[in-house]
């Protein structure tokens, strides 16, 4: 069984549903809360993400979620160093949250080591609101593409897309570890 630790940072704009989209994921789609709670510097959770039936592939997922508001910046960004993966929410709803992502990628930039290959994605969260949409995939896509990430939609409330993602990020991590365990940052326990 080969089981492969990573530090994977969620960020985004405040209620692009971050933290909703991690619930979802470590829930397995059973808990959604209706309820807005804004979370308050970083909180860590973990879940072992398997890629086959037998298990003997997987990703164990240290997910970071943090808080968006400036005022926390110092106390979140401490745990970006050595991150193995990250992830960049939008709503698909709110514009000004897509614009951010720029400010975003170019933050946690900073913070990849520079002989490390950081598989990252963006996700437009939020899908299931088609008719409040105000960020087309067409533009998603592009922006994901000119930055070399890969772009999800999903709906945390629906647990739609959701699995897509952490599996696209565990076939990375799986992918670069097997062509060259240097290149893949672990989370060193």
């Amino acid at each position: 069984m080969v089981v492969i630790p990573v530090k994977c940072i969620v960020v985004g704009d405040s209620a692009v549903g971050k933290t909703a989209l991690i619930q979802s994921f470590l829930s397995d789609g059973t808990a959604f809360s209706k309820i807005y709670n804004m979370t308050l510097g970083t909180e860590v959770c973990n879940k072992i993400f398997s890629l086959d039936n037998d298990n003997s592939k997987s990703v164990d997922f240290f997910i970071f979620d943090n808080a968006s508001h400036d005022v926390f910046k110092d106390v979140t960004e401490v745990h970006w160093e050595k991150l193995g993966m990250y992830i960049i929410v939008f709503d698909v709803t709110n514009k000004k949250s897509f614009t951010s992502c720029q400010k975003w990628l170019k933050s946690l930039k900073q913070y990849c080591e520079p002989d490390k290959t950081i598989p990252g994605v963006l996700i437009g969260n939020k899908a299931d609101l088609e008719q409040r949409r105000k960020v087309t995939t067409e533009e998603a896509r592009i922006f994901a593409a000119t930055n070399f990430l890969t772009y999800f939609e999903s709906s945390a409330k629906e647990h739609t897309g959701v699995n897509d993602t952490f599996r696209h990020l565990s076939e990375k991590a799986f992918t670069l570890h097997q062509d060259d365990p240097n290149l893949v940052q672990l989370l060193e326990h």
